[in-house]
C-alpha cells in the first residue's frame, strides 16, 4: 500500500511540475512602439519592429495573459491605464509592464483621466510589476481626475505588486495634487529605485500613502 501511495504521489508530482513548466514556457513578450500599428495583431506583435509592434499601451495589454511581459520602447504615450494587467502566474513569474532600451525609459503623460490615476488598479490581482518607465503628471493641468500616478487600491488588495525603476512626477499648479503612490491597505507593495517628485503633498494626499 506504500508503494502505491509513493507511486501515486510520484505521479501527481510530475504532473504538477509539468504543468508549471508548461505556463512558464507559454509565457509571451509582446511589443509597443510610437511607431507601430493597433491593426498589428497580437501575434504579430510578438516581434520587436515598426512593422509588427502595437502602438498604444491599451490597444497591447488585451495581448496578456498570466505571466506575460508588455515591452514599451522609449518615447511619449499620452494614455491613462485603468486595470491595466491581469495576474501573474507566480511571484517569480508576474505579469509585467517594463520600459526599454536602458537608460532612456519610454514616459507615459496623459493629457487628462476619468478615474483617479494615471495608472489605476480597480479590481483584485496578484503578482503585477511595473518597471523602467516614467509616470508623469505634469501635463494634465487643472483636471481633479488625474490625482495619483499609480493607485493600486481595489477592494481585495494587490497581492504582490512591484513598482521599480520608476519616475514619479506630479503637478504644482493645482491645490490638491493626490499622491505619487495609492497603496490600499489590502495590497502588499514593494517600491524599488524610484524617484517621486513635483508632487504638492498634504495631510490627506501626500506624496506616498
Amino acid at each position: 500500500m506504500n508503494m502505491v501511495r509513493r507511486g501515486f504521489l510520484l505521479c501527481v508530482l510530475v504532473l504538477v511540475g509539468s504543468l508549471l513548466a508548461t505556463q512558464a514556457a507559454d509565457a509571451a513578450t509582446f511589443y509597443v512602439r510610437t511607431d507601430g500599428n493597433n491593426e498589428n495583431s497580437c501575434n504579430t506583435a510578438l516581434t520587436d519592429s515598426a512593422a509588427t509592434a502595437k502602438l498604444t499601451i491599451n490597444n497591447a495589454v488585451t495581448c496578456l495573459a498570466a505571466g506575460d511581459t508588455l515591452r514599451v520602447k522609449s518615447g511619449t504615450y499620452a494614455e491613462a491605464l485603468l486595470d491595466p494587467l491581469p495576474s501573474g502566474l507566480t511571484a517569480n513569474q508576474p505579469t509585467t509592464i517594463e520600459g526599454y532600451p536602458a537608460p532612456n525609459w519610454p514616459v507615459l503623460r496623459p493629457t487628462t483621466s476619468t478615474f483617479g490615476g494615471i495608472v489605476k488598479f480597480i479590481g483584485s490581482r496578484s503578482n503585477i510589476r511595473i518597471r523602467n518607465i516614467v509616470i508623469d503628471g505634469s501635463a494634465h493641468g487643472t483636471s481633479p481626475n488625474l490625482s495619483s500616478a499609480v493607485v493600486a487600491a481595489p477592494t481585495g488588495g494587490i497581492a504582490g505588486f512591484t513598482l521599480e525603476n520608476c519616475e514619479l512626477i506630479g503637478r504644482t499648479n493645482v491645490t490638491d495634487t493626490g499622491s505619487a503612490v495609492n497603496v490600499g491597505p489590502l495590497t502588499v507593495a514593494t517600491v524599488r529605485n524610484c524617484s517621486i517628485h513635483g508632487w504638492r503633498s498634504s495631510d490627506s494626499n501626500p506624496g506616498a500613502h
